[in-house]
């Protein structure tokens, strides 16, 4: 039977070996999530952030490519493609897009908030007057008083001035930035 001491220690080596197989994967498949998410950019922010003519092709094929196993290629491409720059740009431009749609989301909620708030009843319209009272006009009550008529008679509730309600106080509320 061999003991331990029978090998050679190789804790003692001064050579780095470098990243493990692992680190060196989960950094590809980053990259390759990181090409992913640019494709949620506009064209034009798209080529006004990627300089490079190749790169910003590749992410255009990408886009447009839609059989499974050559997309799955082509974002391996755009990911080996990413590892020569920098991608402290790319992934701001990212995460202010992400961050834009969350707000958009949550400012959306607010505003259907305030629409169920105001159809709901009286108690609606005197929150509204006491949140904003910029938004106390004689055409925003008509158009409640509209909505609550078409919420009662339609079949889905969901007309005109409902729609035009939504309308009337996203205007309102994003008048105003600190409320939305």
């Amino acid at each position: 039977m061999r003991k331990r001491d029978d090998f050679p220690d190789t804790a003692d080596d001064d050579t780095d070996e470098g990243p493990s197989k692992t680190q060196i994967k989960n950094a590809m498949l980053d990259l390759q999530a990181l090409g992913l998410s640019l494709l949620q950019l506009t064209d034009p922010q798209l080529d006004e952030l990627v300089t490079d003519e190749t790169l910003r092709g590749a992410l255009h094929d990408l886009r447009r490519i839609k059989s499974h196993s050559a997309h799955k290629r082509q974002v391996q491409y755009v990911g080996k493609l990413l590892r020569d720059f920098d991608v402290a740009p790319f992934r701001t431009a990212v995460a202010t897009l992400q961050a834009g749609k969350a707000r958009d989301a949550r400012d959306f909620q607010v505003i259907e908030h305030w629409r169920e708030r105001l159809l709901s009843g009286d108690a609606g319209w005197t929150e509204w007057i006491a949140a904003q009272p910029a938004g106390n006009t004689k055409a925003l009550q008509s158009l409640v008083r509209e909505a609550r008529h078409e919420h009662a008679t339609a079949a889905d509730g969901k007309g005109r001035a409902y729609r035009e309600l939504f309308r009337q106080l996203r205007s309102v509320l994003q008048a105003q930035p600190d409320t939305v």
